[in-house]
């Protein structure tokens, strides 16, 4: 449905009497405004000290691209009494402050490809006004959502400036409120990002509570050179779509029996997700292209309890990597075929890598696989990358503010081809999955009877 979005003044004015601008966005089936109450830069409550203002990359840092990854909160109001919007405004500003003490480089600058300069020059926030209930949000996830509740542009965009991070608060007019945070890539994990705005909550919860994140030293992941991967081809400008899909607990269920009664032994729910949207996009990007293209599959895996010895959950900075599987025939795109090989695949890292290596010969090693596999189908042909990420059984569902769990955790659309984000649902009775793939090929994939048997797609109401 089209959009127009337009601006005009607003006497709504931060400290420096700069006036923000209203942005009204039009749709068929409803209106709102957005305006711009603040931006202001949020530093730590104490100055960091001399001997903490360099924070050195580790390798695998430097390997990762300067750019925002996305989460946000969604809270209702109903039956949680969440406070005025100028109590809210005060809470949250002062206990990411005093986050923010314990974790000095996110306020801090990136210099170049090396280090972040901790000079608490602060986070960025934004606080903006939403002129429409939060339930029609809710109701639209595929479109309204991701310019309500982040900065318009930001999410999964490469960084223009050296911040690293950019939280916005959405006060909406039933009340609701949505926290988002949008932060570089170069320093956190999806991991991370849970352990950082969990803390933040913690401390909006208790003023006095006192985070202890594991800041990982750059010396524990050092890598050699390791060949670069298709991972990079799929950021490039691409025209995709993105749908939503919703594996229900007890579809999962049916996959699982169809997995293990083929020999596939005990995948988990992530692998048995993974498996059949693996198999149904390549299906559909074949159909697209009129000929099968050998592939490989990335899913992303947190190293944080592999590695010998184990480090904390709360350790911050890149710890995850990903392992991989290949196809180079169509035959070997069955579905229990995919989901026994994502199991094998998973249980040889964490036998062999996990017991017998140390951090940093984990890192290369895995890295090495990953480049082999794709060195191992390219052999100067073309083939496809299809990259998986879970956020299952991550705690975003535990990120309480003082006004409950949220309703909603929101990830918006990516805009990269072959990515698939996999989230709990808020009621945790099954899985959703974020899916991106080239226009002509989501066209094909959506419609696919196998992955429907199995999923619903998740529309705008």
């Amino acid at each position: 449905m089209g959009k127009i979005t337009k601006f005009v003044k607003s006497k709504v004015c931060n400290s420096t009497n700069r006036a923000f601008p209203l942005i009204v966005n039009h749709h068929t089936m409803a209106s709102f405004q957005i305006q711009i109450i603040s931006e202001t830069l949020i530093k730590p409550s104490s100055p960091t000290p001399p001997s903490l203002k360099q924070h050195q990359l580790s390798d695998y840092d430097k390997t990762m691209h300067h750019m925002y990854t996305p989460v946000a909160f969604l809270y209702t109001s109903h039956g949680h009494g969440i406070p005025s919007t100028d109590e809210v405004s005060q809470l949250l500003k002062n206990s990411l402050s005093k986050t923010l003490k314990h974790y000095s480089h996110f306020a801090g600058r990136l210099v170049g490809d090396s280090h972040v300069d901790c000079n608490d020059m602060g986070v960025k926030l934004l606080e903006v006004r939403v002129r429409c209930p939060m339930a029609e949000v809710l109701k639209r996830p595929n479109t309204d959502a991701q310019d309500l509740v982040y900065p318009k542009g930001l999410p999964w965009s490469m960084a223009k400036e050296d911040i690293l991070v950019v939280a916005q608060i959405s006060y909406f007019d039933c009340g609701g409120i949505a926290v988002s945070a949008d932060i570089s890539h170069k320093i956190v994990d999806v991991a991370s990002i849970t352990t950082f705005m969990n803390d933040w909550a913690a401390m909006a919860r208790n003023s006095s509570y006192k985070p202890s994140p594991q800041i990982v030293s750059p010396t524990i992941l050092k890598m050699d050179d390791v060949p670069a991967t298709a991972e990079d081809d799929n950021m490039k400008e691409n025209i995709c779509q993105s749908r939503r899909f919703l594996f229900h607990d007890s579809k999962i269920a049916e996959l699982k029996a169809l997995a293990v009664n083929s020999g596939a032994e005990n995948p988990t729910r992530v692998e048995l997700v993974t498996a059949i949207l693996h198999k149904c996009a390549v299906t559909a990007s074949t159909a697209a292209l009129g000929s099968f293209m050998p592939n490989i599959l990335l899913l992303a895996v947190n190293l944080r309890s592999i590695i010998s010895p184990p480090l904390a959950k709360t350790s911050i900075g890149n710890m995850s990597s990903c392992y991989a599987i290949s196809a180079t025939h169509e035959n070997r795109m069955k579905f229990p075929l995919l989901a026994g090989e994502l199991r094998r695949s998973k249980i040889k890292l964490f036998q062999k890598y996990g017991k017998q290596l140390n951090e940093s010969e984990l890192l290369f090693l895995n890295s090495t696989d990953k480049a082999h596999e794709s060195q191992k189908l390219s052999d100067g042909d073309n083939f496809d990358c299809f990259i998986f990420s879970s956020l299952c059984r991550s705690p975003f569902y535990e990120v309480d503010f003082g006004w409950g769990r949220p309703v909603l955790v929101y990830v918006p659309n990516c805009p990269f081809k072959n990515t698939f984000f996999l989230i709990d649902t808020p009621t945790q009775d099954g899985i959703e999955a974020l899916v991106t793939l080239e226009e002509n090929v989501m066209q094909i994939f959506e419609n696919d009877e196998g992955l429907l048997a199995f999923a619903s797609l998740i529309k705008d109401s």
